[in-house]
């Protein structure tokens, strides 16, 4: 189904020192693809098993995971509802956008960081890969 890898890690230091070492799987060469996000930081884990739940978090010395609970959920209908509902509130009332497109282009320059940091072998800034100007 993919043409290139499908599954990423990730070591990723952010400002103010956090540090996260992310896991992602999109396995689908199989007929039940499997799906699991998770995120090792520095006091435990967070782990999501199912694209629109699932979610869960354990801190180093727990036992077991932590289910966290959720609203209930339609999918594609719950989170199109809520950015619609927050893209009026901002052309309306100028609320402040909590996803705007300014955002989601430096989670886009992270990918960016983390194809480069793969080629390279080395670390890469996001500074490194945004446009000057």
């Amino acid at each position: 189904m993919y043409r290139h890898d499908s599954n990423v890690a990730a070591l990723i230091e952010f400002d103010g020192g956090l540090r996260v070492n992310y896991q992602g799987t999109w396995q689908s060469n199989w007929a039940a693809p499997g799906f699991e996000w998770r995120s090792d930081c520095a006091e435990g884990i967070i782990t999501q098993r199912e694209e629109f739940g699932d979610l869960s978090y354990a801190r180093r010395d727990d036992g077991q995971l932590t289910r966290v609970a959720l609203p209930p959920h339609e999918r594609w209908i719950s989170e199109t509802r809520a950015l619609f509902a927050a893209f009026v509130a901002h052309i309306l009332d100028g609320a402040e956008l909590q996803c705007s497109g300014r955002d989601h282009l430096m989670s886009l320059a992270m990918l960016q960081a983390c194809i480069k940091s793969s080629a390279s072998g080395s670390g890469v800034l996001i500074a490194d890969v945004m446009p000057r100007g």
